[in-house]
């Protein structure tokens, strides 16, 4: 599996408690440094606004709160590198660029997109 020990943090968006906890436990096993999880918008927005990671992995649907967009409009703004996780394949309106594993996924997969949009600038030329 690909090393992730570049991220200082990475933000975990999921409502689904058990899936939150295995994706916060494959990024720790690849080496992120500080892994962040959260099951709410609300935490989402804070956790952004205290901690400013250095990557998220967004829930594009978060069960009774619904669709993530005003989440990862913010993100956008921000500049964040982010990807989406989602049940289906269609990547949302003014967001086609943004990298969408659709669940269930391997942790394999997962630390090489995360590694795909956050790769240090000598790696990434490679």
């Amino acid at each position: 599996m690909g090393e992730l020990r570049h991220l200082k943090s990475v933000l975990v968006v999921e409502d689904e408690g058990l899936i939150r906890m295995d994706l916060e436990d494959t990024l720790r096993s690849a080496g992120v440094g500080t892994v962040i999880g959260v099951g709410t918008l609300a935490n989402a927005f804070a956790a952004v606004e205290q901690a400013m990671p250095d990557a998220v992995v967004l829930d594009l649907h978060l069960g009774r709160e619904g669709w993530s967009f005003d989440f990862a409009k913010r993100l956008k703004s921000l500049e964040l590198a982010f990807l989406f996780s989602a049940g289906s394949p269609h990547t949302p309106e003014g967001f086609e660029n943004v990298p969408l594993l659709i669940k269930p996924f391997s942790g394999e997969q997962l630390v090489t997109a995360l590694r795909a949009i956050t790769a240090p600038p000598t790696e990434a030329a490679q």
